[in-house]
């Protein structure tokens, strides 16, 4: 069974995908259809909201082409 990711520390922000969407001029459908493919940076699920911790978003960035 793989394992589940770590929660995000306590520090560190969480954006929404209506903020994330905003940040990367996306739509946030182009987010859903991201996480579904698991493409995009990582997300927890807190509740019913998917949430995209600063963390990750950093690291996603650092590996994108320029």
């Amino acid at each position: 069974m793989p394992r589940k990711p770590a929660p995000p520390a306590f520090e560190d922000r969480l954006w929404t995908p209506a903020e994330l969407a905003g940040r990367y001029q996306v739509d946030e459908a182009t987010l859903k259809n991201w996480r579904w493919r698991g493409e995009g940076p990582k997300w927890v699920k807190i509740g019913r909201q998917p949430l995209y911790p600063q963390s990750e978003l950093a690291r996603y960035e650092a590996g994108l082409p320029r």
